[in-house]
């Protein structure tokens, strides 16, 4: 069975609505079997099968009677309450920096940052960091800008029992699980569990081997498909939904269609497509000469602006899709189209799938398959029709911007911290050029058309940025490697993974803004000024 109706029939086998349907009994059934079904993978053993019963079994068993009952529910709602409630004083324990017995929203802006960068706050975006520091501020009864441990506490009595989004509940999971009261008396016992679970097995384990082969484990899913009620229908339902979303205009009968597949182009943009905190590439498609139009279909997984040169009369229609953001220059805006909902088009690193996948949908949307399907996992630049990929640009390190805030610095005394500081300029140039060997495409936000806002950097992502900052005089690096901030900056977007830096803010310079995400950040302290050494 498909994936996308796997998930849609798991929907539906879930949804209120449907089970309300239908009888308790069998709607129990139902959710009991799939239940069952996603705790067993392919090639799960019969033993290992009965411990994730065992583990089932303990997990509900909050009383430790012996049995799965309605007040399981009920002790485990409290628990995960009241360790909601004290996860959050505690953490406001943390933010009291000044250990005057309240809290601050610079204060919590700092604590939630640092622990967003060492990867213990499970945030993705410095808008979410803030959005819990606004939060967390409400509880501020009396408005002196400040909240005390009591107004916390307060607080906290109001906040519901917590579980994340797209799970189940407690109450869900033992409502589930009571399919398996055998003799109808209220309760589940391990007993009564672990028959249900070895019978479920048996269902599967077709040849008596012990073990779910995935031959099994998909003769399974299509029999549950086929018997499910309301299935075909549930499933018709969910992608005619998501098709509305993502529709494709028509094709003209003349117009030879191109589907283009791509997880990143090899050059960064100066122009932002949605937050700054985000790093948002570039790439050119030069239009060859020719009479034929062309319809262009584009997915990319990281956020893309798109330079359309040459012959672009052709373009008779481009459609952009990405998991983030996409834009196009260089055309009129009524020939760009841009799909609205991340799942209307695949966007991964299996750029080739995705293309396929891509072409499928295409078919689908305009009614005939795609004359040309490429799939890219990086370049700088696509011919069109061709599809000839060019990975370098030709871009230069020093046309790189300076940032608009600030001067470039001027040198005066010992010339061997020049040397030095051109020295770290140069390599970092040529990490520039490793990451991202097109350089700095320099675009007018005036001119993109895209779904997404569109602003110029104020500093430009990852060792473009770093390199900006060095140049204005607002960072220097030492021998180590370290940058030291010498005034307020932005910190450059992108800095995950092997750009990642270590950045040390000298005395009296004002906390930087913007996303360090994994860079490791200190503050120069009074009693070790950084000196010659």
């Amino acid at each position: 069975m498909r994936p996308a109706a796997v998930f849609a029939l798991f929907c539906f086998v879930f949804a209120p609505n449907a089970l309300q349907a239908m009888d308790l009994t069998t709607s129990r059934r139902l959710a009991a079997t799939w239940y069952l079904q996603f705790r067993l993978p392919a090639n799960t053993t019969a033993s290992r099968f009965t411990e994730r019963a065992r583990e089932t079994f303990v997990a509900t068993d909050a009383n430790i009677d012996g049995a799965l009952t309605i007040a399981d529910t009920d002790i485990i709602a409290s628990m995960r309450t009241a360790q909601f409630r004290s996860s959050t004083l505690a953490q406001l324990t943390r933010a009291d920096l000044d250990q005057d017995g309240a809290v601050t929203a610079e204060e919590l802006r700092t604590l939630l940052r640092f622990e967003r960068q060492i990867g213990r706050l499970a945030v993705q975006t410095i808008d979410r960091v803030e959005a819990s520091v606004a939060k967390m501020m409400s509880w501020d009864a009396d408005g002196d800008g400040l909240v005390s441990f009591a107004e916390a506490q307060i607080a906290t009595q109001t906040i519901p029992t917590m579980d994340a989004p797209g799970t189940n509940s407690a109450t869900d999971v033992l409502e589930t699980l009571m399919a398996f009261d055998a003799d109808g008396d209220g309760a589940v016992t391990w007993s009564e569990l672990k028959t249900a679970f070895e019978t479920f097995f048996r269902t599967l384990d077709t040849d008596q081997d012990g073990i779910i082969s995935s031959k099994e484990y998909a003769a399974y899913h299509a029999r549950a498909y086929d018997s499910t009620p309301g299935a075909e229908e549930s499933i018709r339902r969910f992608e005619a939904k998501v098709h509305a979303k993502c529709a494709m205009p028509k094709a003209s009968s003349s117009a030879k269609v191109v589907v283009l597949g791509t997880h990143q182009t090899n050059a960064l943009s100066n122009v932002a497509l949605g937050s700054m905190d985000d790093v948002t590439r570039a790439g050119t498609i030069i239009v060859e000469p020719g009479s034929e139009p062309l319809y262009l279909v584009i997915t990319n997984f990281v956020a893309t602006i798109w330079q359309f040169t040459g012959a672009v009369d052709r373009i008779e229609r481009v459609v952009l899709a990405s998991k983030y953001a996409s834009g196009a220059t260089g055309l009129p805006a009524e020939r760009v189209t841009s799909l609205p909902a991340k799942v209307c088009l695949p966007h991964s690193s299996n750029v080739d799938v995705d293309a396929a996948d891509t072409a499928i949908a295409v078919e689908r949307d305009i009614g005939r398959a795609p004359d040309l399907v490429f799939g890219r996992s990086e370049l700088t630049s696509f011919g069109l029709p061709s599809g000839a990929v060019q990975l370098r640009g030709n871009q230069k390190p020093n046309t790189i911007l300076t940032p608009r805030y600030g001067p470039a610095s001027s040198t005066t005394g010992d010339t061997s911290n020049v040397d030095a500081q051109m020295h770290a300029i140069a390599s970092l140039e040529q990490q520039l050029l490793r990451f991202s060997p097109g350089g700095v495409i320099e675009i007018d936000p005036a001119k993109v058309i895209s779904s997404a806002a569109v602003a110029s950097y104020d500093v430009l992502p990852e060792e473009a940025g770093l390199l900006q900052l060095m140049r204005s005089g607002a960072l220097t690096q030492e021998p180590d490697g370290t940058f030291l901030i010498h005034r307020k900056i932005r910190f450059p977007a992108g800095l995950a993974g092997a750009h990642s830096v270590k950045f040390l803010i000298l005395r009296d310079t004002p906390q930087p803004i913007g996303d360090p995400i994994h860079c490791r950040i200190a503050r120069e302290r009074e009693d070790k000024p950084i000196g010659p050494n």
